[in-house]
């Protein structure tokens, strides 16, 4: 018996657990013909991405959340994401809806309505929570504060997601893309631009940026965050642009 992360019970914790939910390997293909799992790794000495060991599993951590944590608390919110973000029925809620866009500056973007807040910032607050807890080396870079872990796992026992200001979160897709770059979930990284701090995760052609300081006014994120509203905007960056996005990412070149 030790102590689940996510409930503090002393009870019998999974041998399991994944950090990044298992749909996302599904959904991108990173599993081959023999459900061993695909990985990269970008050198940078040689500026090239290289393959990595296959393995049987995603990226998960042993002993850390009990069965009902994993599979109610967090899988609920999973059920909810994974056709948020690659289709299908969503529920008793109904679909979202989805609308493209292009703002005054030309910038392309996809509106999502008729979505719930709630589940899906929490679905994505998850992935944060469980990266920052892990200590699996794949996840390194991401760190809370122990205060900041503690509130997000009262959010996400409580299912309460906080007002908009509270970590907004980002969303970019990359578009027109060479198809082998949907392929492909990054090592998390910090995040660092001229709106503010945070972190940043590539899953299968989306670009997740999670803002911990920020400095949007309230406008800015209902437009491009998720927002009470029930709604998200998913900002496009285009083709020749989202190469440039991802291989700076992994740290292959800099972003010109």
């Amino acid at each position: 018996m030790t102590i689940c992360k996510l409930c503090k019970k002393d009870t019998t914790l999974l041998k399991r657990s994944h950090i990044i939910p298992d749909f996302y390997y599904r959904e991108c293909r990173l599993y081959n013909e023999n459900h061993q799992l695909k990985l990269i790794q970008a050198n940078r000495t040689t500026r090239k991405i290289e393959p990595h060991k296959a393995q049987n599993s995603g990226i998960y951590d042993k002993e850390i959340l009990c069965s009902s944590c994993d599979n109610y608390v967090l899988g609920k919110l999973e059920s909810y994401l994974r056709p948020l973000f690659f289709g299908g029925i969503i529920g008793i809620e109904g679909n979202p809806i989805f609308k493209d866009y292009i703002d005054p500056k030309g910038k392309k973007y996809t509106q999502c309505t008729n979505i719930s807040y709630a589940k899906a910032k929490l679905g994505l607050l998850s992935i944060l929570w469980r990266a920052s807890i892990s200590q699996n080396p794949f996840f390194k870079d991401v760190k809370l504060s122990a205060e900041l872990e503690e509130e997000l796992r009262i959010m996400l026992l409580e299912n309460d997601p906080k007002e908009i200001t509270k970590i907004p979160i980002i969303c970019l897709s990359i578009v027109n893309q060479n198809e082998s770059f949907l392929e492909v979930i990054a090592q998390p990284r910090k995040l660092e631009d001229s709106h503010g701090s945070g972190f940043a995760f590539l899953l299968g052609g989306l670009f997740f940026l999670y803002y911990l300081t920020h400095n949007f006014t309230l406008e800015q994120l209902e437009y491009q965050s998720i927002s009470p509203k029930n709604s998200m905007a998913i900002i496009q960056i285009d083709d020749g642009d989202g190469l440039d996005w991802i291989m700076s990412f992994i740290g292959l070149h800099k972003k010109h």
